[in-house]
């Protein structure tokens, strides 16, 4: 996975926290919230140490180096179910979805990239990215869970949700 864009996602669900407690959520959000941050932590170190053994390499070759730069955080907590609503979209189906695709389609080319006299078995990478993968599309689920839930208190109906095309598309009912 990209990184930067997985240590954003710590700071994503660390809010998302918060504003699960604020909004009064069942426990079993918060604690799957909490274990998708982990998670999100955990991807943030395996992307950003992949990258920087391949950059490492590239800066032998080159003698070039640059510093990694992390983007900026902000958090604003407030109680508003609508703005839940739309991120658990945005971000958790859509996006988490999206991940949880174009890493089970890495993990997928990896093992098929497999020179054939390798030992039998997946590869590290393989094995790597569909575990990362899988955690991608739990997150999605948590996102499912919290639309779900949010449906009550902002009178929408869930979502229809469908992967076509290696794409995640959701349409408000």
């Amino acid at each position: 996975g990209d990184g930067l864009a997985e240590h954003a996602s710590v700071g994503s669900f660390a809010k998302l926290c918060v504003e699960l407690l604020v909004a009064g959520a069942p426990p079993r959000l918060l604690r799957q919230a909490i274990k998708a941050q982990e998670e999100e932590l955990l991807h943030a170190h395996i992307s950003l140490a992949l990258a920087d053994s391949r950059k490492a390499d590239a800066s032998a070759r080159t003698g070039l180096s640059s510093p990694l730069q992390f983007p900026e955080h902000s958090l604003d907590f407030k109680l508003d179910l609508v703005s839940m609503r739309r991120a658990s979209i945005d971000e958790g189906l859509k996006g988490e979805g999206h991940s949880a695709l174009k890493l089970f389609k890495q993990a997928l080319e990896a093992l098929n990239d497999q020179a054939p006299t390798q030992a039998a078995g997946p590869s590290a990478l393989s094995k790597l990215a569909w575990a990362m993968a899988n955690d991608e599309a739990r997150h999605a689920t948590l996102a499912s869970d919290i639309v779900e839930w949010l449906s009550h208190a902002t009178a929408r109906q869930h979502p229809e949700v469908v992967v076509r095309s290696g794409a995640v598309e959701v349409t408000e009912l």
